[in-house]
């Protein structure tokens, strides 16, 4: 017991004696020393906790346990370094553990945003110091050609309203060209005899893009606009305008855009007025004044192919146009919503002119809803103002207008289909409108709808021959259909067409189809073709037509029903 009782007096012993009157919070601590004698968790040494009040007495409040975070107001996960918010490590709304964030205002704007996604904004979207990625014109650079230069794959050059003469080349790099303001305002004009506008020819792929821009000025044999080859570019929201080839030497090829060997898109772009202007007199040969293709297969959609031009000197011996509007040549083309109109081959003594709106040489290709319309020839001879289709072609067309086009005059030798000229073709045409097509000339030709020369085997299904005319020598025959005289072995396929006002005799030297293969010759009650422009016609069905359900019954129209005859039935007819 003893031992005990002076284990514990020498324990007591150790303890600091505080008078209690000194230590309102009995923590051991006098007032003198304690920094909040109210509070018995508040001393000199306690562990500091996250309550905002200084716990230990060293004159800091929360050292060592708050965390500092930042307001995020924009929601991106990047906190704004101006904002910052004390916290105890909980997670609170609104507030992110960094301060990387250079607009807090902006969700696109952090550092991982994409300069190339938010285009041509003129912020720094990915918060590393540079506006735009640092390729604008002319903030940055003077001329396009020099932005492009410097970029790299990925890279977004942004160039402001204004006109820049300048060519530019892509050279291989997959860098996205843009005009903020659009084509009207955003002018790339070629300098002189400095080649094409714009090239892609060091195999670039589909990131290479041009968009915004109108494309002019441009003169050279090939692609004087637009010069593509062995390259896949994207194209957007462009106008090709006023390009030429002003060749003394012989041929030129595709004045607006020219593709070789090629698989890029179009999208929104319109080809109009380029022209070739070929001073050559001997043997001049121009081929797809608006677009050119050899061994290409882009994909064309929303395009305008409209009001282009070929010419030739008034003494040119054997003068050959091909294609004034698109020319494909070994290709095969994925072409859809595409217009193809007012294109022409100029008047000379000796010009051969083929296929003004469209010509087809050994190509396949898919066709759907396509317009063309008003393309005219008046040389020599004409093979198909709207549409030429020889040598082993092979396309696929659907719900396509091919109207108001004019094979020859009347001092054309040979006007021979003013629809469409058929060689050597197995093409397949599926709920076409060939309606009010011309072919006029002083000594051969025909067909004013259609004309078989070679071997032309195709066939024609839901597809309306309507109002077309043809005139030889005086004479009027073969308004419809017309085979060449010195090559018979032709023959085309009719099921479930209408075929009528094709004028007196309309099929020359071959049978009508009518009554055959589900074939009528009925009224159309086409809507409106009162304008002088086939481009404004509206040729949906109207009241009392015989057209309406009268197509292949295994073909159904949009709504479920049998199919109608013409351009507005068929599995695309709503399209339009």
């Amino acid at each position: 017991m003893t031992l005990l009782l002076l284990a514990l007096f020498a324990a007591c012993a150790e303890d600091p004696i505080v008078d209690l009157a000194e230590d309102a919070d009995d923590d051991r601590y006098p007032v003198n020393e304690d920094c909040d004698d109210k509070n018995a968790a508040v001393f000199p040494g306690a562990s500091e906790i996250c309550d905002g009040v200084d716990n230990n007495c060293d004159g800091e409040i929360d050292e060592g346990v708050v965390e500092l975070q930042y307001t995020d107001a924009d929601g991106d996960t990047y906190g704004d370094p101006n904002a910052p918010v004390s916290t105890c490590g909980e997670t609170l709304a609104g507030v992110v553990h960094n301060d990387s964030d250079c607009d807090d205002t902006d969700l696109t704007v952090n550092p991982q945003g994409d300069e190339a996604v938010a285009l041509c904004d003129d912020l720094d979207n990915d918060c590393d110091g540079a506006t735009d990625g640092g390729f604008r014109v002319p903030a940055d650079y003077a001329l396009p050609s020099h932005a492009v230069g410097a970029a790299r794959d990925g890279d977004v050059v942004c160039v402001s309203p204004g006109t820049y003469v300048d060519n530019v080349d892509f050279g291989g790099d997959e860098v996205w060209l843009v005009g903020v303001g659009g084509p009207e305002v955003t002018i790339l004009q070629g300098a002189g005899d400095e080649g094409p506008v714009v090239s892609f020819d060091t195999h670039e792929g589909e990131g290479a893009r041009l968009s915004g821009f109108t494309i002019t000025g441009g003169d050279d044999n090939s692609g004087a606009g637009v010069y593509i080859r062995s390259a896949d570019p994207t194209l957007e929201d462009l106008i090709i305008t006023g390009n030429t080839c002003a060749n003394a030497d012989g041929s030129c090829y595709g004045a607006g855009l020219y593709a070789e060997d090629s698989y890029f898109t179009m999208t929104g772009v319109t080809v109009s007025q380029n022209t070739m202007l070929s001073s050559y007199s001997y043997y001049p040969y121009n081929y797809g004044a608006g677009i050119a293709l050899v061994r290409s297969s882009p994909v064309l959609r929303e395009v305008v192919i409209t009001d282009n031009e070929i010419d030739f000197p008034a003494n040119a011996y054997y003068a050959g146009a091909y294609g004034s509007g698109l020319y494909v040549y070994s290709g095969d083309p994925d072409i859809a919503n595409v217009t193809i109109s007012g294109n022409t081959a100029r008047k000379s003594a000796g010009a051969y002119a083929y296929g003004m709106g469209l010509y087809l040489y050994a190509s396949k290709g898919y066709y759907e809803n396509v317009a063309v319309v008003d393309n005219s020839a008046n040389g020599y001879a004409v093979y198909g103002a709207g549409i030429f289709v020889a040598e082993y072609s092979s396309p696929i067309f659907q719900n396509v207008i091919v109207a108001n086009n004019q094979a020859g005059g009347e001092e054309t030798y040979v006007g021979a289909g003013g629809g469409i000229f058929l060689s050597y073709t197995t093409a397949y045409f599926e709920n076409l409108d060939i309606v009010a097509n011309g072919a006029t000339a002083t000594t051969g030709g025909g067909g004013g709808g259609l004309y078989g020369y070679y071997y032309a085997s195709p066939t024609f299904t839901n597809t309306s021959v309507w109002g077309n005319s043809s005139t030889i020598a005086g004479v009027e025959g073969g308004g419809a259909l017309t085979f060449d005289a010195g090559t018979p072995a032709s023959a085309v396929t009719f099921t479930y067409c209408n075929l009528s006002a094709n004028g007196e005799s309309p099929f020359l030297r071959t049978t009508s189809p009518v009554g055959l293969e589900g074939n009528i010759e009925g009224t159309p009650a086409y809507t409106d073709l009162s304008s002088d422009s086939a481009a404004d016609w509206d040729l949906s069905l109207g009241a009392g037509s015989d057209l309406r359900n009268a197509g292949d019954p295994d073909i159904e129209d949009p709504d479920g029903s049998r199919s109608d005859i013409g351009s507005q039935g068929g599995i695309s007819g709503d399209r339009w």
